[in-house]
């Protein structure tokens, strides 16, 4: 999944008794991938970026664990991003290249995010009033980084039987018996008769998420009931697996 936050900038702003404005929160420089696989001992990787504006904008980039107030200068990821900052004309395509700085490895996957924030420039050709409004928006669009240590490679195509499902005191309970990091697009259980969507997103490894099913279980009969689950791929392509409460299977 692609996180994008949109941030307001302003600046020569004068009060007006109306204004109406339209933003289109797209972000319009975009990355050749949906989410990067670093293993523990790649020394880089290059990814490349396209700015799809037709206007030119300056990137800052930077790696971080995802959280909205984190910034460059606080970011403790062992990856980082060269350059740091860079800037792209109208339709440009420039490539950029996450390093290494690992000094330790788990025995389990880690997950960071690759912050791409886009500055656009500044509209002048129109504005003729030093008193004008000018609104400048800036988007930051995160990509799911995972850090995989390379023992792990042996067991990526049975990571995703290492997923079960129980039902127990009014709860769904999502458990993830792997060290990778799982994303689902979503869970769906039925006993034939009733079905019910659950979304878990992303499951740390060795982790659970629970939901609440209170409402829907004096009606469903978990005994005989299937779970159908579709997760999200190192290519971001969506695959399923259809499996019983209480068990585990390879995808179909």
């Amino acid at each position: 999944m692609i996180k994008v936050n949109l941030y307001i900038v302003f600046t020569r702003v004068l009060i007006f008794c109306f204004a109406i404005i339209c933003i289109d929160t797209r972000a319009s420089v975009v990355i050749d991938r949906t989410r990067i696989v670093f293993y523990d001992d790649q020394a880089e990787q290059t990814a490349f970026l396209n700015n799809d504006n037709d206007y030119p904008v300056i990137i800052q980039l930077w790696i971080d664990d995802g959280k909205i107030d984190s910034n460059p200068e606080n970011t403790t990821a062992p990856l980082f991003v060269v350059p740091p900052m860079i800037k792209l004309a109208a339709g440009e395509v420039k490539n950029i290249r996450v390093m290494n700085n690992l000094e330790n490895t788990n025995a389990y996957e880690e997950l960071y995010w690759l912050n791409i924030y886009e500055i656009p420039q500044e509209y002048n050709s129109e504005i003729t009033d030093l008193n004008s409004q000018v609104i400048v928006f800036t988007i930051r669009t995160q990509v799911k980084v995972f850090v995989r240590p390379r023992v792990l490679h042996s067991q990526e195509k049975v990571r995703f039987e290492k997923q079960y499902f129980s039902i127990a005191d009014e709860a769904l309970n999502v458990k993830n018996d792997s060290p990778f990091f799982i994303v689902y697009d979503r869970v769906l259980i039925s006993d034939g008769s009733h079905e019910f969507e659950f979304f878990p997103e992303t499951i740390a490894p060795y982790s659970s998420k629970e939901f609440d099913i209170s409402i829907h279980e004096k009606a469903f009969n978990k005994n005989i009931a299937t779970v159908t689950f579709d997760y999200i791929d190192d290519n971001g392509a969506i695959n399923t697996i259809i499996t019983k409460v209480g068990e585990s299977k390879s995808p179909m």
